[in-house]
Order: structure tokens, then sequence, then C-alpha cells
């Protein structure tokens, strides 16, 4: 039975082949895949349902495509998850590599594993933004004052789904001075104006 699905896929391989988008050279469809990644993530209501994390079906168009999709990391490096799939962060991360990660997470509970994913990360985040709770985005600014840096860190979007902009969440930890933010966003959060956020070179 195995050898009979070897049999086929490289059948279908063959066929797919045939076609004007088979004769592609890797490069160019590797650079189209990183254009449907971050299409996905800076506009996914525009792609439908959210949930259905649809930037990951270039990667299961055929064999081939799967291959090239394996070897660009830039493929996996734009990050944008809702809550039951942020199990898939990791594996994310790991396919990434080395690249500079942008990584929006809407966590629906609070989950300390996806915290502490990001933070292991640190160094590596470009764009970070996350739609949590009170304990999380505490956690996250801690986590990163405390033991990490941002050296990359872009823009950075804090949204507190567990709070209202009448009774904003203060969160006195930071993440330090990031040095290339030029983009922050707050919703339902407050830094007080001295912190070292607001002083970043």
């Amino acid at each position: 039975i195995d050898e009979c699905n070897r049999v086929v896929i490289n059948f279908k391989s063959a066929l797919n082949m045939l076609t004007p988008v088979g004769h592609l050279p890797p490069e160019i469809l590797s650079q189209i895949m990183v254009y449907v990644a971050k299409s996905y993530y800076y506009d996914a209501y525009r792609w439908g349902d959210p949930r259905q994390l649809q930037w990951f079906k270039v990667a299961h168009v055929c064999q081939t495509w799967r291959t090239v999709a394996l070897i660009t990391p830039s493929f996996w490096a734009y990050i944008r998850v809702r809550h039951w799939r942020t199990l898939l962060i990791p594996e994310l991360i790991d396919r990434s590599k080395k690249i500079p990660l942008s990584v929006h997470i809407d966590l629906i509970t609070s989950v300390d594993t996806v915290i502490d994913t990001i933070v292991t990360q640190s160094s590596r985040m470009r764009d970070l933004q996350v739609n949590g709770f009170t304990a999380d985005l505490v956690r996250l600014c801690a986590s990163f004052r405390n033991d990490h840096t941002a050296p990359l860190l872009q823009k950075l979007v804090l949204t507190d789904k567990s709070q209202n902009l009448k009774s904003p969440t203060i969160v006195h930890h930071s993440f330090g001075q990031p040095s290339h933010l030029c983009y922050l966003e707050l919703n339902g959060v407050v830094f007080p104006w001295s912190n070292p956020i607001f002083s970043s070179p």
C-alpha cells in the first residue's frame, strides 16, 4: 500500500510540473508564498474566517510547494493565530529559523505557555500584537523587562479584553527601551508617562 501511495504521489507531482505554475523557479515561488503570508497577517479578515489559517493552504497544493514552503523560513515568520490554534506557535517558530517574527495572537482565555513562548523569542520580535487579559499582559511586560530585550521591536499593540477604556489596566512594567519602536497602540491598557518605553531613542 505504501508503495502504491508513493507511485500516486509521484504521478501527481509529475502532472503538476506540466502546468504553467509548475515551471516557476523555487526562488520565485518562495517569494510568492511570503507575500501570501504577509497579506494574511496584515488583513486576515479579507481572506474569510481568520480561524482557518488560510495562508497554510499554499503549502498544501502539492509536494513541491510543500517542500518550498518548508525551506522558506520567512513564510512561517508571520504568525497570526487565535486561541485554539496557539498550540501551533512553537512549530511555526521552529520553522521560521532565525528570521525576525511578526506575531498577532488573540487569546480567549489566559494561557501561560503562549506568553512564555513569546518571551523566549523576544530578541526576534519585530511586530507583536497581543489581545489578551490583564494577567497575560502584565506578565508579558514584566517578563520582557526582567529577563529579555526586544531590540528589533518596531510595532507593539496590547489589548486588554477584560477591561474597557473607563477602567484601563495600568501596567508599570515595560519592554525597557526598544530602540526601533515606532508604533505603540494600547487598548484598555495604560503605561505611566514615566515608563521607559516612552523614552526610547
